[in-house]
């Protein structure tokens, strides 16, 4: 999308007498950083926070603090998650994280992206993906481990994608 020129177009160039042509004054100069700042803003959003539903393949999965968002900029989508202190009910092999969904976006998550899991007192890394035609992250534990029921399962990560 051009930037909006009617600014521009009602310009008048100098004919070197310094008696025709448009004076610049800061409003018009305004104008035009403005018209630079929507598009900017447009190519590149910012930040917008969502609740994100948690749940998980066998039991339940809940915390009482759950920070997402995501932007979407040039052509991809990041996303940030953050799960604090959260709790399965019991042991499962994959947890999830509901996405809004984004009208006209089409998340392409198949290659998996390195997640930080904190759980039984240590770190450890984890993948997470957005399976096709799905707006739900899955995270799951390297080497196929079961998450073990009980609290303190944090999961941390910031990803991106191209959409």
């Amino acid at each position: 999308m051009a930037l909006d020129r009617t600014w521009y177009n009602a310009l008048v160039d100098d004919d070197g007498s310094n008696t025709v042509g448009t004076v610049w004054g800061k409003d018009d100069i305004k104008n035009l950083l403005d018209s630079v700042d929507a598009e900017i803003g447009r190519l590149d959003g910012g930040w917008i926070n969502f609740a994100p539903a948690l749940y998980a393949d066998a039991g339940t999965w809940s915390t009482a603090k759950a920070i997402a968002r995501h932007r979407l900029n040039a052509g991809a989508i990041s996303l940030h998650v953050s799960i604090e202190a959260s709790t399965l009910s019991t042991a499962t092999g994959a947890v999830h994280i509901q996405l809004p969904v984004l009208a006209g976006v089409w998340i392409d998550g198949t290659a998996a992206n390195p997640v930080t899991l904190f759980l039984g007192g240590a770190y450890e890394i984890g993948a997470a993906t957005i399976p096709p035609a799905r707006n739900v992250l899955t995270v799951v534990r390297s080497g196929g481990q079961q998450f073990p029921a009980g609290g303190g399962l944090y999961v941390r990560g910031q990803i991106q994608y191209v959409v």
